[in-house]
């Protein structure tokens, strides 16, 4: 028999590896599999909270939407609607808060937030044309600007939900 280049080695014998090794190297692999399991059912997880926070999303922006044609409908926006309006947007900042915290770099979010601070804005101007009755100007405001970011603001908060169902 011919020695080969490695000494102690015969070209026609096979190469076998110590039993030792191939524990480790199962061992390694079923570690392996386990964090990407892990990582995956905590991504699904995670997936599923957003959706979560998304639907409450569109909820409490639904009641500012009927506060405010409550509103001018009423041609007054009283203390406790005031109350209720705070208390909504504290629930949408803590929804943004915990949006971020599972996809902090998604521009889709920070479009979404960007649109709810023009919103918030809108609502807060036609809140105070209601208060100095100037009705005909919150109705214009409310038109034009409030519904319209309204609608596109939900079109993009259904997306982004479609988006996470998909990851």
């Amino acid at each position: 028999m011919k020695k080969s280049f490695i000494s102690g080695y015969k070209l026609n014998e096979k190469f076998q590896l110590p039993q030792w090794s191939v524990l480790v190297i199962s061992i390694v692999i079923a570690l392996t599999t386990s964090a990407s399991i892990y990582r995956l059912n905590r991504w699904t997880e995670q997936s599923n909270y957003a959706q979560v926070l998304l639907v409450k999303m569109a909820e409490q922006l639904s009641k500012i939407n009927a506060l405010e044609w409550e509103a001018i409908a009423l041609k007054k926006f009283s203390s406790e609607e005031q109350e209720e309006l705070t208390e909504i947007r504290e629930e949408i900042e803590f929804i943004f808060s915990e949006l971020k915290k599972i996809d902090r770099q998604n521009n889709q979010l920070n479009y979404i937030a960007n649109l709810y601070e023009q919103y918030d804005t809108a609502i807060n101007q036609e809140i105070e044309f209601i208060q100095a009755n100037q009705i005909e100007k919150a109705i214009a405001i409310d038109r034009e600007i409030v519904d319209p970011i309204y609608d596109y603001m939900s079109e993009e908060i259904t997306t982004l939900g479609e988006i996470y169902l998909l990851k």
